[in-house]
């Protein structure tokens, strides 16, 4: 193939405000064929542009096989000495090893936006258009990337991803099988003498990551490469062939969707009930109510007994920082959310009402970076799964205390408050950043006047 017909160029990318002090080196492939009727795809790569992605690009575009694609090859970035003696330092681990959205951020919001202006590109807004790679931690970089910008990349491929203890990415695959599964489709691979150190077990950890994407119901081939080593598949034109006909398959007609959802996430939502934003008020809370009266609680950690005949009792004395309450759906215990721990707590409720035998209910996952570690609001349903509001999302929790599910709102927003609302409470509010979104769901909300029930919320 004659590789003067498409462009390839070079340059660097200093002056970012998400990476500050950092130079990013970058090679951009431009198409030879663009056809003005037909979007055009934009690849992004993680670790520098391989040298035959042109060229299969070139000839898979011609077959109609993928549409016409720039390719933006990155290299992580670097951090240039700053006085005389000092050496260089790469950020690579932090870019690539890191979760949370800082390192799709650099790429969304700064190094793409810089790159068109540049040179005058154009490409397709539609996030299912959008591609992006990486090998080893840029792998998990990629996976990251389409995870916390889904309003952005649709399309991942992986070759030997570090879902590795390195910094945190171990936790991926666990919580690929508990958030409510995004739109992606993935091409992964790995070698069976992938690598293993201190990090963990390289192969182990990718065949965990395939499992817990088919347990999800993700749209992905994954491929495993018999003796191959660390980074098998990676620099492979054979491999990385098959892996965008894959990837690219039915692009025309076929939209980038969820197959289905986990089986503690289809207990609650549905895939055709999705969030939308509402000029709605948040409902209001359902008070904890027994016979003797109602509860509630201080900024002093102190829970209180507010009687019938108009009196009250401290039920308990916590020492917590408490920011919501809810009662059980059988009506003896009561849950306490502490932003400052990771934990939701219970406690019994007593014959005369007051509060004993506080212990660690919910364990709730942690966001890289919070501000707030425990949960800001809870609430019930009449099946007593717990719902709580924190960074990460609403996290569900069984009532035996298994933390199943993650239902994360649009743009992974962290959210501030929880409850249900609607004529059969059978709609799920949240609130994020002032606003606030709802979704019609498969459960009921517990209420003041709900009969008691048997808690029965899957535990597995």
């Amino acid at each position: 193939m004659d590789i003067a017909k498409y462009t390839i160029r070079e340059g660097d990318f200093a002056g970012s405000r998400i990476k500050p002090g950092t130079v990013h080196h970058y090679k951009l492939y431009s198409p030879s064929k663009i056809d003005r009727a037909s979007p055009m795809a934009l690849y992004v790569q993680q670790d520098g542009l391989l040298d035959f992605v042109p060229e299969i690009f070139e000839k898979l575009s011609a077959e109609g096989a993928m549409p016409a694609c720039l390719a933006l090859g990155v290299v992580s970035g670097s951090f240039p000495v700053t006085r005389e003696g000092g050496f260089a330092r790469s950020t690579r681990s932090s870019e690539y090893d890191g979760l949370g959205p800082d390192y799709a951020n650099f790429l969304i919001d700064e190094l793409i936006p810089f790159v068109k202006k540049e040179y005058g590109l154009t490409f397709a807004d539609d996030p299912d258009f959008h591609l992006i790679a990486g090998c080893s931690s840029g792998g998990i970089s990629s996976w990251n990337a389409a995870w916390e910008r889904n309003d952005f990349f649709h399309r991942v491929y992986m070759n030997s991803p570090t879902f590795s203890a390195f910094r945190g990415g171990d936790s991926l695959t666990v919580l690929m099988r508990k958030y409510e599964t995004k739109s992606i489709r993935t091409f992964m691979t790995v070698g069976t003498d992938d690598m293993r150190n201190s990090a963990g077990d390289w192969y182990l950890e990718a065949l965990s990551a395939g499992e817990a994407l088919k347990y999800a119901n993700y749209d992905c081939e994954f491929e495993v490469i018999q003796n191959g080593p660390h980074g098998a598949g990676f620099g492979d034109a054979h491999v990385f062939e098959k892996a965008m006909r894959f990837i690219w398959k039915n692009w025309r007609t076929e939209a980038i969707k969820p197959m289905g959802l986990s089986p503690r996430v289809a207990d609650i939502v549905t895939l055709n009930e999705p969030w939308v934003e509402t000029s709605e008020p948040m409902p209001k809370v359902c008070v904890p109510t027994i016979a003797e009266g109602y509860y509630s609680f201080d900024n002093r950690g102190r829970i209180w007994l507010n009687r019938l005949d108009g009196t009250r009792m401290i039920a308990a004395e916590t020492n917590r920082d408490i920011t919501s309450i809810a009662m059980s759906c059988d009506r003896w215990r009561l849950y306490i959310a502490d932003r400052n721990r990771r934990f939701v707590y219970v406690m019994a409720i007593g014959k005369d009402g007051a509060l004993k035998d506080c212990y660690a209910h919910a364990h709730l996952h942690l966001a890289d970076d919070i501000l707030t570690l425990g949960a800001s609001a809870i609430c019930i349903d009449t099946r007593e799964c717990l719902y709580a509001a924190t960074q990460m999302g609403i996290q569900t929790i069984s009532h035996s205390g298994q933390n199943n599910a993650i239902l994360p709102l649009p743009g992974n927003l962290p959210v501030t408050d929880v409850a249900f609302g609607g004529a059969g409470h059978e709609i799920l509010y949240a609130e994020a950043n002032g606003k606030v979104f709802k979704r019609t769901v498969l459960r009921h909300g517990l209420t003041e006047t709900t009969p008691i029930t048997e808690p029965n919320s899957p535990a597995f």
